[in-house]
This record gives structure tokens, C-alpha cells and sequence, in this order.
């Protein structure tokens, strides 16, 4: 009979068959509608779902119905009548199939079909969560990204709606009216969040078309918790098809302007858009229209796949975003590095050809002058400039070892150490093999992490000793540095802003495809072990 109002009647007249005249019948119906009351031979059967106001969407519940005793005629016709009510698509309109069969049998393939169902559902709501809780904590740790903040709130929307409307919460018993109500307001908030995430990833303030469809999903996602009579809601869904329609639409040519202009991450944003707007539009036509069919999969509509297949597509040019800043970061930092170091090397320079030759040219000259009036107060003044000399040649090596390239690692870590000792009064033992030599920015930065560890041991960790160890392991060249301080909290430190010289080293290490591990404890000490392959 023609549907009105969203409600309809299937009337099916059917002949039992003779292997269930003696048996146990019972109808059984896959995916049938959103709300069902069943009725045969003028008896009411069951029903699933609810009616008018109390409109409750029960449609991924397969229903199995057993005659009472008497109901069925095993000689003639039997009347099976089933009302329906269905609200967000084409109105009494069944989706699967229908069974009349044995009872035993029907019981087996409901639950096998059931159990698949909810199974696909657990492992959607593990994967929605995995992502949920992967945007809380980076903003707990305050990585905060707006980009995976406002995907975060798109998933959390969806998933929630989605949840809402499971086969799992429906056999709670806790679906009722207004839990439907809320579904509906979810699914009205979507154009919002998705139209939020795209100009979070584009990186640009709304213009006002796009303003404007925001402000009428929100307006109807609202409107949806109030509205519960069926001309309202068929309208708020009539609304929200048209502004999804106007923000994919807004969506995709923003999209494609960002592809043509190659900006980061632009292809998979266009790729999905494309894929939502294309997919949208022909289940769009197969549901209103009724064009053509699209297939369920695991008693799940072809609307939940095509949003599943664009959160993958969206999943990955978020993670390819991640991962560019990251290799960003870690190449900003190796540049940082870099300048760090030919800045040394130009002040080093500039200190031994400025200060460093006149320096020495005033020795000279004091010397000569020295020589003919022999005065011990010139004496003195040459003294303390040689001195001067000595601590400003200490210096410029300290800013770059020009030891390294004449010397190698070895020797200079064993001199360096040397005149350290002599300097601060530290014990420092140096243990070295014969070390091969390797390229020169892993002999520097080698020689960095060394030099910085014996500041610290010195200013920081109150060492009187030092022990350095230069070995040729398995993974390459071992460096150990342990002194025997008060040690400290590695991790505390980092997290306090207070490791500069730690993070510097690590970084170091980083570039150069190596470990560095650092073990301390108060009151025991801190040993310092640096791995570097051999290259």
C-alpha cells in the first residue's frame, strides 16, 4: 500500500510449505525497515522500533517472529501484514530479504548474522576511540595541532551518532525517543565539524558561504533535539541534505584550488572530499530516488562505509602531515646545529686572527722593549699576557678543535681531558682505543657530547672524578662517560626545561644515527653512553 506520512503496509499471502506443516515455523526478517509491527492471519506477532512521536530507528536488528499455536492454516492462504515506519529514507521500504522457514533454522542464522553485526561494530568503535584518544592526549601533552583537534571533534560527533545507533545500544533497551532525537542532532552537527576540519588543515578563516552553512547545521542539529513529529523531522532532513550539499560542494572547490596550488597535504584532502561528494551523491540518489541499489555489508548501510573509507583517507593525510612536521623539526634542528657550529668556527677564527694576533704582537713588543729597560714590572705585564694567550687559544679550541682534522677523536678527547684536569682540578682518565676515523661531523659531534658531559660533571653534578671510555663495539664507536656526583633525574629535568645540554646532545646523536642512553640516580652518579655507527 502507498506509504503516508512515513507509515506503510506490506500485505504477503503465502501457502506453507509441506516440510513446515508438521514443524515449527517462524518468519524472519534481515534488515528490514526502521520500526515494524508484524501481524499474521490478524494476530500480532512482535514488533521492533517505535511509532509516531515515539519514533525509535531499530533498522540493524534482524527480527525473528514464531506463530503462536493455531495462527498458521496448512491448508490455505495465510495473511502476513507487516506496518512500517521508515523517516530518513524512501518510506516502507525493506532492505533485505524475507524468510519463512523453520524455526530452529532461523534462530541459528539470526544470531550468526547478528553476531557478525555487532562484531564489525566493536571493531569501528576500537578504531573511532584509537583516534579519539589519540587527539586527547596530544592535547594533554600540549601538542595541540588545531587540524587534530577539530578531527578529533568530527570523530567524537560521528562516533557518538554512530554508537547511538547501534545494534549494540539498541539491545540495551536504553534506545528511546529522545536518544533517537539526539541521533538526528548529531548527524545535523556533521556538515559543521567536517567544514571546521577543513579549515583547520587549510589553515584560513572561514569566508561567509562557508560561515553561513555552518551556522544552519548548528542551527538544525539544535532544532533536531526538540522536533519529533514526522513533517518536522522530514524537513530538518530535507535542510540538512541541502546544506551538506552546499558545504561539499564549498568543500571541494576550496579543496581543489589547494591541490592546484600543490600545498601540503592538499592531495589527500581533495582525494577524500572528491570521494564524499561522489559517493554522498549516488547514495543520495539510491535512497530518495531510488535510481539504482548500493549493497549493505555486514548488516551496515552503504552511508556508513563511504564515511568509514573518507575517515581512512583523512586518518593518512593527517599522519602524512605528522610525520612532514616531524622531519621538518628534526631537519630545522639539524640546520640549527649546523649554523651553531659554523658560528663557532667563524668566532674562533675571529678571536685567533683579532685578539689572538694582537695579543701576541703586544707580547712582542713588551718583550722588545723589555729588553732594553729590564723591568720586573714588564715582566709581570708579559706574564699575564701570555696567560691571557694561553686561556684565549683554550677558548677558541674549546669553540672549534682544529685538533680533530690533524689528530682524530682519540688524541683530541685525550688532550682536551688533559688540559681540563689541569685546569678545574677534575680527575679525568681517558681509556681509548685505536679508533678508525670518521667523517667529520660525527668526530664534532661526538666531540660536542664529550665536552658537554664534562661541563656538566663539573658544574652541575659536583664529580671529583670523571672516567672516559672510547671503545670499538658492535654497534659502532661506544663513548662512556661516568663521573661520581650527586646525579640527577634525567626525565624530571627534560620535563622541567631545565636539560638545554641534554636535549643538545640527544639531538646530536639523533643526526648522527646513534643511541645515547643516560643513566643517573641521586647520590649514585651519572654515566652517559653514546653509540655512533661507523661510517
Amino acid at each position: 500500500m502507498p506509504p503516508e506520512q512515513g507509515l506503510g503496509w506490506y500485505r504477503i499471502r503465502f501457502i506453507l510449505p509441506e516440510p513446515l506443516k508438521n514443524g515449527q515455523p517462524a518468519v524472519l526478517f534481515e534488515n528490514p525497515i526502521d520500526a515494524d509491527e508484524t501481524y499474521l492471519n490478524g494476530v500480532k506477532l512482535g514488533g521492533d522500533g517505535g511509532f509516531g512521536n515515539s519514533f525509535v530507528k531499530a533498522d540493524k536488528a534482524v527480527r525473528l517472529y514464531r506463530p503462536p499455536p493455531g495462527i498458521l492454516n496448512s491448508e490455505g492462504d495465510n495473511l502476513l501484514a507487516v506496518r512500517v515506519e521508515n523517516r530518513y529514507t524512501t518510506a516502507a521500504a525493506f532492505n533485505g530479504t524475507l524468510v519463512i522457514g523453520d524455526y530452529d533454522d532461523l534462530v541459528k542464522r539470526k544470531l550468526s548474522e547478528e553476531t557478525v553485526a555487532r562484531n564489525v561494530e566493536f571493531v569501528l568503535f576500537a578504531i573511532f576511540f584509537s583516534w579519539i584518544e589519540f587527539c586527547i592526549f596530544l592535547y594533554f601533552k600540549g601538542v595541540i595541532f588545531e587540524e587534530y583537534l577539530s578531527f578529533g571533534i568530527f570523530m567524537l560527533v560521528y562516533s557518538a551518532g554512530y554508537f547511538l545507533d547501534s545494534l549494540t545500544f539498541y539491545e540495551t533497551g536504553l534506545k528511546t525517543p529522545a536518544v533517537q532525537s539526539i541521533v538526528l542532532s548529531l548527524l545535523c552537527a556533521l556538515p559543521a565539524s567536517l567544514l571546521y576540519f577543513k579549515l583547520s588543515v587549510s589553515g584560513r578563516k572561514a569566508v561567509v558561504w562557508e560561515r553561513l552553512n555552518i551556522s544552519a547545521s548548528l542551527s538544525l542539529s539544535a532544532a533536531a533535539l526538540i522536533v519529533r513529529d514526522y513533517e518536522g523531522q522530514k524537513a530538518l532532513i530535507i535542510l540538512w541534505l541541502l546544506v551538506c550539499i552546499s558545504s561539499a560542494a564549498t568543500a571541494l572547490v576550496s579543496a581543489y584550488q589547494g591541490y592546484r596550488k600543490k600545498l601540503n597535504e592538499s592531495g589527500p584532502l581533495f582525494a577524500g572530499i572528491l570521494w564524499l561528494c561522489f559517493s554522498g551523491s549516488a547514495c543520495l540518489a539510491s535512497r530518495l530516488f531510488g535510481v539504482f541499489s548500493l549493497p549493505t555489508l555486514f548488516g551496515h548501510s552503504s552511508s556508513y562505509l563511504i564515511l568509514l573509507v573518507w575517515i581512512i583517507i583523512m586518518k593518512y593525510g593527517l599522519v602524512a602531515r605528522f610525520a612532514r612536521i616531524k622531519t621538518d623539526m628534526e631537519s630545522l634542528s639539524s640546520r640549527l646545529l649546523s649554523a651553531h657550529e659554523e658560528e663557532r668556527a667563524r668566532l674562533a677564527r675571529e678571536l685567533h686572527d683579532g685578539m689572538g694576533q694582537n695579543l701576541t704582537a703586544i707580547k712582542f713588543n713588551l718583550q722588545r722593549v723589555n729588553g732594553e729597560m729590564q723591568s720586573r714590572h714588564i715582566d709581570g705585564i708579559i706574564e699575564e699576557v701570555s696567560v691571557g694567550i694561553n686561556e684565549l687559544r683554550g677558548i677558541t679550541a674549546g669553540l672549534m678543535p682544529i685538533s680533530l682534522k690533524a689528530m682524530g677523536l682519540a688524541n683530541t678527547i685525550t688532550s682536551h681531558a688533559a688540559q681540563y684536569s689541569k685546569k678545574t682540578g677534575l680527575s679525568v682518565s681517558v681509556e681509548a682505543d685505536d679508533l678508525p676515523r670518521q667523517s667529520p661531523d660525527v668526530e664534532l659531534n661526538l666531540f660536542r657530547i664529550f665536552q658537554e658531559a664534562l661541563n656538566n660533571a663539573v658544574k652541575h653534578s659536583g664529580a671529583g672524578s670523571v672516567v672516559i671510555s672510547l671503545r670499538k663495539g658492535p654497534p659502532g664507536i661506544v663513548i662512556t662517560i661516568q663521573d661520581n656526583g650527586h646525579g640527577f633525574d634525567f626525565e624530571k629535568a627534560l620535563t622541567a626545561n631545565q636539560g638545554l645540554g641534554l636535549s643538545i646532545m640527544r639531538e646530536r646523536s639523533r643526526i648522527m644515527g646513534g643511541h645515547l642512553s643516560i643513566e643517573s640516580a641521586k647520590g649514585q652518579g651519572t654515566t652517559i653512553r653514546v653509540e655512533a655507527p661507523i661510517l
